[in-house]
């Protein structure tokens, strides 16, 4: 009878023991697959924030083309009048304004500028006035007035 009640008693102590390792089984699976899950929503948020990085990036990158693209047209259309006038005439306007013909374009085209906001419309002969109207494009005029002031319209300070 002890040997049995022994034995029973043994059974049961090792199927405590069997139920309590399936236990921590259980809860070493269950705590690695919350871990695994945990992981993957970091990666997912750390994706997510780098794509969001990239597209704020290339979005930047855009405006700053966009943005250099305007300021390009914009010089090109206040150069306008400068890249019409050939450096030949630039240097006869020089001459007829008595100023040295010598140095750079960019020198040249902004002696005549200052000479022509300086002197104003007894900068040149109206002849001259409408020559430089014709050089640069516009609509030739009879009087100086208006020549000079289609020209002045036209005139942009020039940019290196």
């Amino acid at each position: 009878k002890e040997a049995a009640r022994k034995k029973k008693e043994k059974e049961k102590e090792a199927a405590r023991k069997k139920r309590e390792k399936e236990k921590e089984a259980a809860k070493r699976k269950k705590e690695a697959e919350r871990k695994k899950k945990e992981k993957a929503k970091e990666a997912a948020k750390k994706k997510k924030e780098k794509d969001k990085e990239a597209a704020r990036k290339k979005k930047e990158r855009e405006a700053e083309k966009k943005r250099k693209e305007a300021e390009k047209k914009k010089a090109a259309k206040e150069n306008q009048f400068w890249s019409k006038l050939r450096k030949a005439d630039l240097e006869y306007y020089l001459t007829v304004a008595m100023l040295p013909t010598k140095g750079t374009m960019f020198a040249q085209q902004t002696a005549l500028y200052a000479h022509i906001r300086k002197n104003k419309v007894s900068a040149f002969r109206a002849a001259d006035w409408n020559r430089l109207c014709l050089h640069v494009g516009l609509a030739a005029s009879l009087s100086a007035e208006n020549s000079f002031r289609r020209v002045l319209k036209a005139m942009k300070k020039p940019k290196p």
